[in-house]
């Protein structure tokens, strides 16, 4: 009853004020068709909304904005237009196909492509998870050793041949009769993938030692990197999940990643033998990247999988925050969606968006909902499915406070989804916007030293305040790259299961959107936030970067040992040292201060009444025809004003999310973000 007197009276609410409003923009509506991607924007047909037929229309940046992921979602698919939605995520797996070891079911796939055909008539996209951890019970009981490996919702070997075999067959038999849907927008490989527990696993010791040899190439060189007495390769064992600062720990990782990716890789493989330009991409969980933590890095590289998807597909959270400083928790989000744009130049896909925890039933504001939806999207995010549209009446059901149950934030939600139509093209400009600054993640520092994660956390914070688009390297790209570093990498492949990854020419690597790789950059500072172990490829890649007229930045104790924990002597000549203060704000007040000597300009500078730099507003800006448009998202609790400064002149703008005149003060409100138009010259 409270829960139904709350919604009735907030939709009295919406009703009021959506009757006393005088702005009504035209918004495109999206027209189910063929898709292209082109970097990080899915490109399709639009008309104007509730035309969903219409003679003539036209190809624009389509944002895809909706919900997963069961039942109420295919009841629902009529309804998504008019709320401003125009995406669905479902999902079957193979035990649906093969309900019995000579039995075939084809319910799952006439199901969803009936789902499919209500879709293409409304207007809204769908998006299938093929769903590989719903495997097949009577295979799991006629081959018990596929219970040997585990990892999270993969209860089964993925190394194992009747695994494969069974993967194959499901692939084959449900792809020919989905691939040419004019609804299907994307293949979601799997669910929050990882692979963790592999100690007892009858397959991965002979890969693990095949790789040892490919990579140490003997035993004695093994043995003196390690510092350890191995008589043989078959003595090293599989390590516990655990982050141990190892030597066996740190290779063991590189080679899970390696050989999870290449299992990915196998089955985007197979899709794409029968459905060419069907997009596949897998939801791994970006979140626990930025921690030494099993879901993350210990098995699932973002970098190996931009390269083998033609989407940087993922599951990623971000929660409104009752306490503290901030009105959110906004940097994990952003972090990875910066991330994966910089690994790939390809659109972010959050197919699982976790924006209100399960079973959380207190109050979340609508504009930190309209904060998730368009921050998301200006740091990448171009198709979005919302975790998740169901309501229930148990407190303990995964279900219970999700968005369904607060119509101001279905709303809010809604309006945003039509704003980020309507803009499409404004926020690809800001999409295309390249990184002048970019920060190194370290697996080998994520090994030995708990610090380089946090440090980094520091400097991206710290660096999100300064009106700089942020990007990121990695080791492995520094490794593989050619030319002046980092401004172009080379493309990476993934081999064949248990073969590791295999350097290749750009033109190899099959992509949807070119070669995959990310766009060329212009990057002027790295920064190396507490990269204590770093292998020696990496040394030399800053050194030719700083050569090449760039600025690298040790942020605390850095470089001093290889990615085998042996002390390296000498520094790293020619660059900028800093101390890491106490907090990211005191960081901040650095950075900006000495962002101009280190070659970065910034054409658009914010300014409160007291004349200095601002803390807690982040702004982004861009050039599009004849205006500069800035982002600006304040994320602190209460409003902040500025002024707006364009090539230190003060402004005037539209605000082209309202349509109010703003500026040159402006007052930016708490977490709701402004898109304000200044006209150039």
């Amino acid at each position: 009853m409270g829960r139904a007197y709350e919604a009735a009276v907030t939709m009295e609410e919406m009703a009021q004020r959506a009757l006393q409003s005088d702005w009504t923009p035209t918004v495109p509506r999206y027209v189910t068709g063929p898709l292209k991607i082109e970097g990080p924007s899915f490109l399709g047909q639009v008309a104007p909304l509730f035309s969903p037929r219409p003679s003539s229309p036209i190809t624009r940046p389509v944002i895809f904005i909706g919900h997963g992921h069961f039942g109420q979602v295919r009841r629902d698919v009529e309804r998504f237009p008019a709320y401003g939605f125009n995406i669905l995520q479902i999902e079957f797996g193979p035990n649906s196909v093969f309900p019995a070891e000579n039995e075939v079911s084809d319910r799952a796939v006439q199901d969803f492509l009936a789902v499919c055909d209500r879709a293409a008539q409304a207007g809204v996209a769908v998006n299938l998870l093929i769903s590989p951890h719903y495997f097949p019970g009577w295979a799991l009981e006629k081959w018990p050793h596929l219970r040997e490996c585990r990892g999270g919702f993969l209860r089964f070997c993925i190394h194992a041949p009747e695994s494969r075999q069974i993967l194959e067959r499901y692939l084959r038999y449900i792809i020919p009769r989905i691939q040419d849907h004019p609804a299907l927008h994307s293949i979601c490989l799997t669910n929050e993938p990882v692979s963790v527990e592999l100690t007892k696993c009858r397959y991965v010791p002979q890969l693990w030692h095949q790789w040892l040899r490919r990579e140490h190439g003997d035993l004695a060189t093994l043995n003196r990197r390690w510092g350890t007495n191995y008589q043989s390769f078959d003595d090293i064992p599989v390590p516990e999940p655990r982050f141990e600062a190892a030597p066996l720990v740190y290779d063991f990782v590189r080679f899970n990643q390696e050989t999870f990716a290449a299992w990915h890789r196998w089955l985007a493989d197979l899709i794409h033998e029968m459905a060419p330009h069907l997009p596949v991409h897998a939801k791994i969980m970006m979140g626990a990247h930025f921690g030494r933590h099993s879901h993350g890095p210990w098995s699932v590289d973002p970098e190996l999988f931009g390269q083998l998807s033609d989407i940087n597909g993922n599951d990623c959270v971000k929660w409104y925050a009752r306490r503290g400083d901030w009105a959110c928790h906004w940097q994990t989000e952003n972090m990875a969606y910066d991330f994966q744009r910089s690994m790939a130049d390809k659109p972010v896909f959050n197919s699982e968006d976790h924006l209100i925890p399960d079973r959380d039933t207190d109050y979340v504001p609508p504009d930190y909902i309209r904060n998730v939806y368009w921050q998301g999207a200006v740091h990448g995010q171009s198709a979005t499915t919302t975790w998740v549209w169901e309501r229930t009446y148990s407190p303990t059901s995964d279900f219970a406070g999700s968005i369904m149950h607060r119509p101001a934030c279905v709303e809010a939600m809604g309006q945003t989804g039509l704003d980020l139509m309507r803009l499409a093209p404004e926020v690809t400009a800001l999409q295309r916007l390249k990184p002048p600054v970019a920060l190194l993640w370290s697996l080998a520092s994520v090994v030995y030293d708990q610090g380089h994660l946090s440090v980094l956390r520091q400097a991206y914070e710290a660096l999100n305040f300064c009106g700089v688009k942020l990007g990121f390297v990695t080791e492995r790209q520094l490794a593989s790259g050619t030319g002046s570093l980092p401004f172009r990498v080379e493309a990476v492949k993934v081999g064949g299961l248990g073969r590791g990854i295999e350097r290749t020419s750009p033109q190899q690597v099959r992509s949807i959107s070119g070669t995959g790789s990310p766009p060329p950059t212009k990057i002027k500072v790295i920064i190396v936030p507490q990269v204590t172990h770093t292998p020696e490829s990496t040394l030399r890649a800053l050194q030719q970067f700083r050569e090449h007229g760039g600025r690298v930045v040790l942020l605390g104790e850095c470089l001093g040992r290889d990615e085998y924990g042996h002390e390296r002597r000498g520094g790293f000549p020619g660059g900028v040292t800093l101390s890491v203060p106490p907090t990211a704000e005191e960081l901040w007040r650095t950075f900006e201060a000495r962002l101009a000597d280190w070659g970065v300009e910034r054409q658009v500078r914010l300014q409160p009444p007291t004349g200095e730099p601002v803390w807690g507003v982040e702004y982004l800006a861009a050039e599009q025809q004849d205006c500069i448009l800035v982002n600006l998202c304040n994320y602190l609790r209460e409003p902040q004003s500025v002024r707006l400064l364009v090539n230190g002149q003060p402004v005037s703008g539209t605000d082209l999310l309202t349509g109010t005149q703003v500026g040159p003060e402006i007052t930016v409100p708490s977490l709701r973000p402004m898109l304000v138009a200044v006209k150039a010259g």
